[in-house]
């Protein structure tokens, strides 16, 4: 996995943004196809903060949204009046000043306000569409538990990005986007899901979980299965399709990696998320991530980046990695004196001797794995110690008397053995793949042997960064930071976890980084900026 070395650029933008939400909340059982439009839902452009919580270690995602007091429920009605040759007398229709398309006019309304009305010339006469605007205060009431919700934020430098009322340049009252400055207007779906719960009393507090939730109400058939791959749970049409009926769109980059599982039982007292959340005991994550051109979530499922690669055409998984991205997708750059607005990122260089590798590997029992961690032995360097060996997964032993083929299976193993504190510690990650089991000693062996190898980086790092909500940065991303003043820190990173909050207080997101992947291979080469995104 090859980047460029990103550029520096210095930067003088003196523009002034606005911050835009938009949060539309509808019945996922009236809207089972897709997203509806904003007027066939509960649309809101106003909201006091909003604070989503994304980690690739955690299955579901989660997010907290608060209204402030006074919040206005608008709905965009529309109604089709008579058409005037067809089906009503001349009292019913009101008559334009024009019959030219789209020309407008208004109508007195039992309160005695005008409602606009837009007409539209047909092959019969003049049909009449009236549109008028309903708004309440939001209530409790209005929402409730189990319904879908998705969340847009971002910046524009153009406040006219919703009329209250139609107009004849947004005849549908609709919300109608924003303008074309790439670096300063960007919208993005930040969160997408359900909600779980709804605070009785104002101001209105929603908590929601991602589109994962789901899977707490789907059950799982019994299943014990031999080698078992990912594909043959997850996969549409697959033998068990564990999410049949399910809104979750899977990856493409799942099928390609067909990841190992081992030998798996599972038993019908288990909901499909439990399953998945189950696997992070093994290297292997799952979450859910915006892909696609349609930049909507899908399911990843993937392995740690220090995967074994040293010989991929032998390995059982041939892509590992939870970083694999499409060809020519370069790292999001995080520019120190300009993206950031909190600096906590400590680089600190380890003694070699306090690197450790924890290691994670398929040992041939049902749902089993061992994981276990080699460091350095204090009197020999060239050798090592095994410590905090931990072993998962059912035996299966003839029982003693009755039927000789009888089995009898042996709970989970739970011990610890040679637990050591590893706090001081750098501690690399590691997982094997290039067997389809191993053994206690092959693990350690293996990962001793990735440790001389040394293709992780060997600074320790801690802390997080505060950026501006402008960077489309999500959990398991590349990111390169470009730092003129500590060049120590530039290098390539993976995102770990994102912590949004967006509302009175600004758009922000604190991001952890705990792998430096790689330095760069040249300086950064100054470039100069023109604005408007060039």
């Amino acid at each position: 996995m090859k980047f460029k070395t990103p550029t520096y650029t210095d930067i003088h933008d003196n523009k002034v943004n606005i911050l835009i939400s938009q949060i539309m909340i509808w019945d996922p059982e009236k809207f089972k196809d897709g997203v509806p439009k904003e007027n066939e839902c509960i649309t809101l452009y106003e909201v006091a903060n909003i604070d989503v919580n994304q980690n690739y270690r955690e299955l579901i995602s989660t997010a907290v949204v608060r209204f402030p007091r006074g919040t206005m429920l608008r709905k965009i009605e529309t109604a089709y009046v008579a058409n005037p040759k067809t089906e009503a007398s001349d009292q019913d229709v009101v008559q334009p000043g024009s019959k030219e398309k789209g020309k407008d006019s208004t109508k007195s309304t039992a309160s005695g306000k005008e409602q606009p009305i837009f007409t539209t010339i047909s092959e019969l006469g003049v049909v009449q569409v009236q549109r008028s605007k309903a708004e309440k205060e939001l209530e409790a009431a209005d929402l409730k538990v189990g319904n879908r919700i998705q969340i847009k934020v971002g910046y524009t430098d153009n406040p006219l990005y919703a009329d209250e009322f139609p107009t004849k340049e947004n005849p549908t009252g609709e919300f109608n986007g924003y303008s074309s400055d790439n670096r300063n207007n960007k919208f993005i779906l930040l969160f997408t899901g359900y909600i779980t719960k709804v605070s009785a009393t104002t101001p209105i507090e929603l908590q929601c979980e991602d589109m994962l939730s789901c899977l707490k109400k789907v059950g799982v058939p019994r299943i014990s299965l031999k080698n078992a791959k990912v594909n043959d749970l997850v996969l549409k049409g697959s033998k068990f399709d564990l999410l049949k009926n399910t809104p979750i769109k899977v990856h493409p980059n799942v099928e390609k990696s067909n990841i190992t599982l081992g030998n798996i039982e599972l038993t019908k007292e288990l909901v499909v998320a439990d399953v998945l959340a189950k696997w992070v005991d093994s290297g292997i994550f799952c979450f859910m991530r915006r892909e696609g051109a349609l930049n909507q979530p899908q399911l990843c499922i993937g392995k740690t980046y220090f995967s074994d690669d040293s010989k991929p055409e032998e390995s059982v998984d041939k892509i590992v990695s939870i970083m694999n991205r499409e060809a020519g997708i370069e790292p999001v750059k995080i520019q120190m004196d300009w993206d950031v607005a909190n600096d906590n990122l400590n680089i600190i260089n380890v003694d070699p001797k306090f690197i450790a590798v924890r290691a994670s590997a398929p040992n041939g029992k049902k749902n089993g794995f061992i994981n276990l961690t080699v460091i350095p032995d204090d009197e020999d360097k060239k050798q090592y110690r095994v410590v905090n060996i931990h072993e998962t997964g059912r035996k299966e032993d003839k029982t003693k008397g009755g039927n000789s083929n009888a089995k009898k299976k042996k709970k989970k193993e739970k011990k610890i053995i040679n637990k050591v504190d590893l706090s001081q510690y750098t501690v690399i990650p590691y997982m094997g793949t290039s067997k389809k089991q191993y053994t206690k000693e092959e693990l350690a062996q293996a990962a001793w042997t990735y440790y001389g190898q040394k293709k992780y980086n060997t600074t320790g790092i801690n802390g997080n960064l505060t950026v501006f909500g402008d960077l489309d940065i999500q959990p398991t991303d590349i990111v390169s930071i470009v730092d003129k003043r500590q060049p120590v820190r530039q290098g390539f990173y993976m995102v770990g976890e994102v912590h949004t909050t967006f509302g009175t207080s600004g758009y922000r997101k604190e991001i952890t980084l705990p792998f430096k992947i790689a330095k760069f291979t040249s300086e950064p080469e100054f470039e100069q900026y023109l604005g408007n995104g060039k």
